[in-house]
């Protein structure tokens, strides 16, 4: 157990990791350390390999560390560090294995909590979680990025289903699986306050122990206790996985408010009624309501419960017989291969190809807006082909790329929450990456970032040989006639001299 002081603000917290019943490795791993931006918590749940999982889940836990405590990049808010944490740390799980042949396909969850004077920041990747524990009940602040979870979000299952789901411990984000990753970030600070619980696990925890065992446990012991009996309980239960959690106790001046107490926290995973398309029916979770209150279910609510019990059994008869029978969903996972697919891939692939493609254009090539396209007019970050990084939003950046000469701008390829675009610039040809998100419908850019120059290298041109002219032969002089006759004259007069002696 560990004591960590700031002012009014205290808190104690405590930690375990477990290899389970079942692994013959450990391939979680937890980080806990205080940088200048608060105190850090981190777990990680690796996979992959005969031991890329446990390389995975230590080298990103000490990247995230070695961000926090250097800061590479002068960040100035605990949430930038915690996205460029995440991201740093998927670029150095990735690249490890591309390099060892041995580790390809490994990965790792992670979530990660900062904790500075009573304000909490936080950020994942995978189903790793974080939880809350206030006024007697547990929250899931962190939602899973699994495929079951996304079977969830479009209603075709329920929570409960979920629990049980043969397909369940598949994830659909992870550190290291891919190039590049949009983690999900928590920017705006949480208060917490004394007597508030936080906890961390990965799921050799959650999917051995139900939210209100964590809950009793975490409550009833100190956070080093309660983080043995939760592991020892995980066991218990079967061990079939690495088992880490770390539990931190909030001490502090500042008591939660009367009108908090039953309220929901921001960003909480929301449980309370989720609608099930398959089968037309209503699922409600009490999980984060005291047994007191479950025990306290007036006449009325009897009431209300048995017209929705009758809504539903007319809506089934309806679809029974006044409608075309349609196809069994609620069958076998394989019979809605279809429904699976569209489930998984979370997002309409060509709509918002469309969006963005459209959304580029009126930023490059200054072409009218779609008034069918929705988006935030939000800031973002802009990193060009220089390195400098600026902030723009749509608007400005449309502005100054208006001043300019007109661009060709292409979309390469679009994936959920990123995109590659390619702009055309005065014989330049440079490679973008935009990150982004959706909100409400619209499209939020968070970050474009400069890739490369694909700019082909201009032909090189072969210098043509110098021709040099080769000498002329000297011509030959022509004497006149009377000259070569006047010379032969003189060799006969030279050799009859050579001949004539004179007498002695």
């Amino acid at each position: 157990m560990v004591n960590q002081n700031s002012g009014n603000f205290n808190i104690v917290f405590g930690n375990k990791t477990d290899f389970g019943r079942v692994r013959q490795r450990n391939e979680d791993y937890m980080e806990s350390f205080e940088s200048p931006f608060g105190y850090v918590f981190v777990v990680c749940d690796g996979m992959g390999g005969h031991v890329g999982g446990e390389i995975a889940s230590r080298l990103a836990a000490s990247t995230i560390k070695n961000v926090f405590l250097s800061n590479p990049n002068n960040l100035t808010s605990p949430s930038e560090l915690i996205e460029e944490g995440l991201i740093e740390s998927n670029r150095a799980v990735y690249n490890k294995s591309i390099e060892d042949a041995s580790l390809k396909g490994m990965g790792t969850t992670c979530v990660v909590v900062v904790i500075k004077d009573g304000i909490i920041f936080y950020g994942h990747a995978g189903d790793s979680r974080l939880y809350i524990i206030r006024a007697n009940r547990i929250y899931q602040l962190t939602k899973d990025h699994s495929f079951v979870q996304s079977l969830v979000d479009q209603g075709l299952i329920t929570d409960n289903e979920a629990e049980n789901h043969p397909r369940k411990n598949e994830i659909t984000k992870a550190l290291g699986i891919s190039s590049s990753l949009v983690p999900d970030i928590v920017r705006k600070g949480m208060l917490v306050y004394n007597n508030d619980y936080l906890i961390l696990c990965s799921d050799g925890l959650s999917n051995m122990v139900s939210e209100r065992e964590i809950m009793e446990t975490a409550i009833s012991s100190e956070p080093f206790d309660a983080c043995s009996r939760l592991v020892e309980m995980a066991n218990v239960a079967g061990g079939t996985d690495n088992i880490t959690v770390q539990i931190i106790k909030v001490i502090s001046r500042q008591n939660l408010p009367d009108e908090l107490k039953k309220a929901i926290p921001d960003g909480a995973v929301r449980r309370a009624e989720v609608q099930n398309r398959v089968t037309g029916t209503s699922h409600i979770n009490y999980t984060d309501i005291p047994d007191s209150w479950e025990k306290k279910k007036s006449p009325i609510l009897l009431l209300i419960f048995t017209f929705l019990l009758i809504l539903v059994i007319a809506g089934i008869i309806y679809l029974l017989f006044f409608r075309d029978k349609k196809p069994d969903l609620t069958g076998d996972v394989q019979d809605t291969t279809s429904i699976v697919k569209e489930a998984e891939s979370g997002f309409d692939r060509e709509k918002t190809k469309a969006e963005i493609t459209a959304l580029l254009k009126y930023i490059f090539e200054s072409s009218a807006n779609d008034k069918n396209i929705k988006y935030e007019n939000n800031n973002f970050s802009y990193k060009n082909s220089e390195g400098k990084t600026e902030t723009f939003n749509i608007e400005s950046l449309r502005n100054i790329f208006t001043m300019n000469p007109k661009k060709n701008v292409t979309l390469k390829s679009c994936e959920e929450n990123y995109c590659e675009y390619v702009i055309n610039d005065g014989g330049k040809t440079l490679e973008y990456e935009l990150q982004y998100i959706k909100v409400n419908n619209k499209i939020k850019f968070e970050k474009i970032i400069f890739k490369r120059d694909l700019t082909p290298p201009p032909p090189v041109l072969k210098e043509e040989p110098k021709i040099v002219p080769k000498p002329q032969p000297k011509e030959k002089e022509i004497k006149p006639e009377e000259e070569i006759r006047d010379n032969n004259n003189n060799k006969e007069n030279d050799n009859k001299e050579e001949k004539i002696k004179p007498e002695t």
